[in-house]
């Protein structure tokens, strides 16, 4: 009976696998390992469809953003103005592009911005004209940059008589 308690204690102890046959660990069947592969139809088909939810939520968005872009130069465009915003464009416009007096004892007048811009380049046209009339005629001491000093020349012309000889 005390044999039978010490196997039952051993049996406990020691794992269910005998230790002296290693060979039959590995042939069983529950160790063995994954015959198949994996499926590849299922792998395809999760990506194709992943990209196709990623593309119509992408087209759903380009969508929604550009009815916003819409709406909001509808808004912006088609929207009347108030009167008050009219009165003040439509002054500021007649000042602009009119004649008047602005100061009559300091002799200040007001004339169209297109014609005081054709004025002024006009006047700035007759300036450089005459500023190029007047203009001194250059010094003739200092050589300008297609001209070379006499001296420079006399050295290069002895350094050819050097090189002939």
């Amino acid at each position: 009976m005390q044999n039978d308690v010490l196997m039952q204690q051993e049996a406990k102890n020691q794992p269910s696998i005998e230790l002296s046959k290693p060979m039959e660990l590995y042939q069983s069947p529950e160790n063995d390992y994954e015959k198949s592969d994996i499926n590849p139809r299922a792998i395809i088909t999760s990506i194709v469809v992943g990209t196709v939810v990623i593309a119509v939520i992408m087209f759903f968005l380009a969508e929604f953003f550009k009815v916003q872009r819409e709406e909001k130069y509808v808004s912006s465009t088609l929207i009347p103005e108030s009167t008050l915003l009219r009165d003040v464009k439509s002054k500021e416009d007649g000042v602009i592009n009119s004649y008047g007096i602005v100061d009559i004892n300091k002799q200040i007048y007001r004339m169209p911005v297109s014609e005081a811009m054709q004025k002024m380049a006009e006047e700035a046209k007759v300036a450089k004209l005459n500023q190029q009339q007047i203009q001194p005629p250059a010094n003739t001491d200092t050589p300008t940059k297609d001209e070379k000093p006499a001296a420079q020349l006399q050295s290069n012309s002895k350094r050819a008589k050097a090189i002939k000889k």
